[in-house]
């Protein structure tokens, strides 16, 4: 599962919620999906590792207008 998964982009919103833009090379992956897990099992880690009291995962989109909408 090499290289299948990015995080492209990422940063802090307010108070301390974290904002991460996350790409598949993989067209069968979902990328956002797959960084939540089963039942937020994933990304509770992930919110753990940022000391954040939450996290927002978007899909990254190349084109700036439609990845500033998701956001």
């Amino acid at each position: 599962m090499t290289d299948r998964l990015q995080i492209r982009a990422g940063g802090a919103g307010s108070g301390r919620a974290y904002e991460v833009a996350v790409a598949s090379r993989d067209k069968d992956v979902d990328p956002v999906g797959a960084c939540v897990g089963m039942k937020g099992m994933r990304v509770q880690s992930i919110i753990r590792e940022l000391r954040a009291r939450r996290s927002t995962f978007i899909p990254y989109n190349e084109e700036t207008v439609a990845f500033a909408q998701k956001a």
